[in-house]
């Protein structure tokens, strides 16, 4: 069990983390630190208190970042030069893409990097939902749901924010997250944090993408009215995650870019070869890249 556990950021994640680590009473002490939308934060219970600033908290075993990355900066700036960092065992993260805390690590100064690399261990729980705010917390969310670790790595860009002289401090960490993450119900995996922006814009971010443009493509038909209320399961099920807010992934699509773009490249040219496979009226051409694609889906593990 922890002492004391902050969870920055009180949205959908940083709820769901509170609330079911409360159910499961993993901490003595949870603390959320938040600015907006604060009834309903406090309404949740899910908190034995709610405060405006990191500042406000003198010391923690376990602090977790959950903000939306648009405040990342003025976070990192409270907790690592306003704050004194040594009172803070161990620091995770849960942002759906790492680029620019990355940046923001890579910027410290040489005695605030040690600092917080000696207590930071990069998080990544795959859930979330459509919905966003404390409101629709789900602390069941996370059972059976992979987290990933994603320690830093030894590496020419990244040498300067981990090296190997605590490895076995971070190997505890290391245990103490995963130990955490499994007592929520997660499933939790190491994962190299230098590939993960790039897988993720292939799973999550990409495909999120598609779903809007999809909704943006039949908003704009002849039959956007009709779609609404007359539609089967097989589009309600594609365009669910259109549903999703707009501000959360113009953010993560946008700090993720980059890589997202990649793989607007790889559709283009895939749907190239269906749409001239369509155009030649060449159907065993057309059958065969289905084919490949349904094998493939269907190779999905559970």
């Amino acid at each position: 069990m922890f002492k004391k556990v902050v969870i920055i950021g009180c949205g959908l994640i940083g709820c769901s983390i509170a609330g079911a680590a409360k159910q499961k009473k993993l901490a003595k002490e949870i603390i959320g630190i938040e600015i907006n939308n604060l009834d309903d934060v406090q309404n949740s219970n899910f908190f034995d208190s709610v405060k405006q600033s990191i500042l406000e908290v003198n010391n923690a075993d376990l602090v977790i970042l959950s903000t939306p990355l648009a405040s990342l900066k003025d976070v990192f700036y409270d907790l690592i030069y306003q704050h004194n960092l040594k009172k803070f065992d161990l620091i995770t993260d849960v942002f759906s893409t790492k680029r620019s805390l990355i940046d923001i690590i890579q910027k410290l100064d040489s005695d605030k990097k040690n600092v917080f690399r000696k207590a930071f261990l990069s998080s990544h729980p795959l859930a979330g939902s459509e919905k966003i705010g404390a409101v629709a917390a789900d602390i069941s969310m996370f059972e059976n749901t992979k987290v990933l670790i994603c320690p830093f790595i030894d590496s020419e860009k990244f040498t300067d924010v981990q090296n190997r002289e605590k490895k076995e401090d971070q190997q505890q960490k290391f245990v103490t997250l995963a130990l955490f993450w499994q007592s929520l119900g997660g499933i939790p995996k190491s994962f190299p944090i230098e590939q993960h922006d790039l897988f993720f814009a292939g799973i999550s971010h990409f495909p999120h993408l598609v779903s809007f443009c999809l909704a943006l493509v039949l908003s704009r038909s002849d039959f956007s009215s009709k779609t609404l209320s007359t539609h089967g399961g097989g589009l309600k099920d594609t365009t669910r995650i259109a549903g999703a807010s707009p501000d959360l992934w113009s953010d993560i699509i946008f700090d993720n870019k980059d890589q997202v773009l990649k793989f607007i490249q790889a559709w283009s040219v895939n749907w190239g070869e269906l749409s001239a496979a369509l155009k030649d009226s060449d159907k065993d051409g057309f059958k065969k890249l289905l084919l490949e694609a349904s094998s493939w889906r269907n190779n999905f593990k559970k």
